[in-house]
């Protein structure tokens, strides 16, 4: 893992979503008599059409909706339950993993088999 041991690092060396990641931690520790949910999505708007980054089998773009108890929100979005810095920095590196094979024009399948 590239963000190996997170927890409890010096963040000045990471990027934005890292340490938006440990400040949001951060402020939950201040407030432990509170509860709270995390999760994590990730897509990619291009040529106007929304793509989910964490569901690799989703080959066609995702449709946008509204509705008044949820608001805006991408519909069949794969999301992630996160109870932890680590948590949310891997469902990070999967991502920046994926986008990198997408890249490469390799198949993920092809890299990860032994």
């Amino acid at each position: 893992m590239c963000f190996d041991d997170f927890e409890g690092r010096n963040t000045d060396d990471y990027g934005l979503l890292p340490r938006s990641f440990h400040y949001l931690f951060h402020l939950m520790r201040q407030k432990p008599n509170t509860g709270y949910r995390i999760a994590a999505s990730y897509l990619e708007i291009y040529n106007e059409q929304v793509v989910d980054l964490l569901n690799p089998n989703q080959r066609k773009a995702l449709a946008v909706r509204w509705s008044k108890n949820k608001g805006f929100y991408v519909e069949n979005l794969f999301t992630v339950e996160c109870e932890s810095i680590d948590d949310l920095m891997a469902v990070l590196e999967e991502v920046l993993f994926a986008t990198s094979i997408v890249k490469l024009g390799v198949e993920r399948e092809t890299l990860t088999k032994d």
